[in-house]
């Protein structure tokens, strides 16, 4: 990909992590893990926004304290829509990729050099996140 590749716009479907998901990664990529650290929920009436959070080392997912804590009122079945997500990209040199996504357009990839870009533009469009428009 050349550098021209970054300017497009994308549009990012975050519908996806309303439960949890996978995040397989190629070896030759030498990712350790992928981690969904925090997510920015908002009702459908659009009063308000719920943001559960863990740091990068914590072994609950945000899917399980959502359900630890809300019981049968878990945000997660129903009347959310998905506004932001901040995923961490841990590779095996200890480097981290923080990745902020917000619905519909907005993504921080051009905080990342054009090596790092590719790599994230590579998986989010694997894992069914990112369309061109």
């Amino acid at each position: 990909m050349n550098s021209q590749n970054f300017k497009k716009k994308y549009y990012y479907d975050l519908e996806k992590f309303l439960e949890p998901c996978d995040f397989p990664t190629d070896p030759e990529d030498k990712i350790e893990k992928v981690k969904l650290l925090m997510i920015k929920l908002k009702p459908t009436n659009n009063k308000c926004c719920l943001t559960l959070a863990v740091n990068e080392e914590y072994q609950e997912s945000v899917y399980e304290i959502a359900h630890d804590w809300f019981d049968t009122h878990n945000p997660f079945e129903g009347g959310f829509i998905v506004y932001q997500i901040k995923l961490v990209i841990k590779f095996y040199s200890k480097d981290l990729l923080p990745v902020i996504i917000s619905h519909p357009c907005h993504c921080n990839l051009s905080q990342f050099s054009e090596l790092e870009q590719q790599i994230i533009i590579k998986y989010l469009k694997r894992w069914g996140l990112i369309e061109e428009y």
